[in-house]
């Protein structure tokens, strides 16, 4: 038997472990160029610091790859989808999250207060209109600070039904 097929076979093992080291490696700067791209706030909503984003993508790479290669595009899609809006506000998503939340407690409150006046209208005859009226004078504050032109846009439109 010639060395050469005793020595082949660790000659591809090695050549395929190193081969698996630098795709991994080519990984790892992807994924690190990827998270780069976000802005500290929202690296700070998903719960990383700048300084820590190299070990992270080590750490996930460990146990499985953050994003197959195929569904890259797809995922920035769908990532867009709970960004894009906030952004507009000049907002991140978890901040964006926080100020609609803080709309759907008084806005549900005045559902069940509609609901239950629909059945007794002798109950709770201004506290739907009242809220809803808080909310709309509060949103208006927002849209003034927010000096975006689409919410400037949607402000000026509202303003113009209302007389």
């Amino acid at each position: 038997m010639p060395l050469f097929a005793l020595i082949r076979p660790l000659l591809d093992q090695s050549v395929a472990a190193y081969s698996e080291r630098l795709a991994r490696e080519a990984r790892v700067l992807r994924d690190v160029a990827y998270l780069k791209s976000f802005d500290d706030r929202l690296l700070l909503d998903i719960g990383l610091k700048r300084s820590e984003i190299e070990a992270y993508v080590r750490r996930r790479l460990a146990s499985g790859p953050l994003v197959d290669d195929c569904t890259e595009e797809r995922v920035m899609r769908i990532a867009g989808l709970f960004t894009e809006h906030p952004a507009s506000a000049g907002e991140t998503y978890g901040e964006h999250m926080r100020v609609a939340l803080s709309f759907a407690r008084p806005l549900a409150k005045a559902t069940g207060a509609a609901l239950v006046h629909a059945f007794f209208p002798f109950l709770f005859t201004r506290t739907a209109s009242a809220t809803i009226t808080t909310l709309h004078e509060r949103m208006a504050r927002r849209c003034a600070a927010c000096g975006n032109q689409t919410c400037q846009k949607s402000r000026l439109h509202l303003l113009a039904r209302r007389d």
